[in-house]
């Protein structure tokens, strides 16, 4: 479906991925969002941010995602209650 399925034996030795996959049909057998984030939440990664691109009329059609791999540090630190970056 896409390639990083013939990644899986190297994903373990990967710390950081970045990504584009599409949110709406952009090109012909182009990853969805989703498959690509659950792709990568299956193999111990976590999504850590985000940046979009819009077409034309400013509706979200691609987005470029950055994940790290679980084991460098967990997705959610229960010693911080929130966290919010204004950007």
């Amino acid at each position: 479906m896409f390639r990083l399925r013939g990644a899986v034996n190297t994903l373990p030795k990967i710390d950081f991925i970045l990504v584009e996959a599409a949110i709406r049909p952009l090109y012909q057998n182009a990853p969805r969002f989703t498959s690509v984030y659950d792709f990568l939440a299956d193999h111990g990664f976590h999504l850590m941010a985000m940046r979009a691109w819009h077409r034309g009329n400013r509706t979200l059609v691609e987005t470029d995602m950055l994940f790290r791999r679980d084991d460098l540090m967990p997705p959610i630190d229960p010693s911080v209650d929130r966290i919010m970056e204004h950007v």
